[in-house]
């Protein structure tokens, strides 16, 4: 099970309206991080899927983006593209769009903003607990 709550939160707004989005929400619960590589730029998430339920599977490779990252204090303005292979969840990939280096721990504070064409634009802010 994912433990990050930037993860979970990105997963969230990103799998938010289509109808094959909807359905691989439900593997989320069954994902574990498996690496992260960080690029300089940005990020590689991979994900292991120990999902037992063929249901929540979908019958294609899908690609869903359209979830922006922003930190002011650190200079992120970075995509989130979400990467489905044989219907399973497999990884994250962050890139920060201003060409600065995205750091390597986890952020903590953080506004996520979906930003597609037709999405219902909402939010998630966290703030660092100090």
């Amino acid at each position: 099970m994912i433990s990050s709550k930037f993860i979970i939160d990105i997963l969230d707004l990103i799998l938010d309206d289509e109808k094959e989005a909807k359905l691989l929400r439900n593997q989320i619960g069954f994902l574990t991080v498996t690496e992260i590589e960080h690029t300089g730029i940005g990020l590689f998430i991979n994900f292991e899927n120990e999902l037992k339920k063929e249901c929540f599977k979908v019958d294609k490779n899908l690609t869903f983006d359209g979830v922006e990252i922003k930190n002011e204090e650190l200079n992120i303005l970075a995509d989130a593209i979400l990467h489905v292979k044989d219907g399973i969840i497999y990884q994250l990939e962050i890139f920060n769009k201003n060409g600065s280096d995205y750091p390597k721990d986890e952020i903590e504070t953080y506004t996520l903003t979906q930003n597609w064409n037709g999405s219902k634009n909402r939010t998630i802010s966290k703030k660092a607990v100090i």
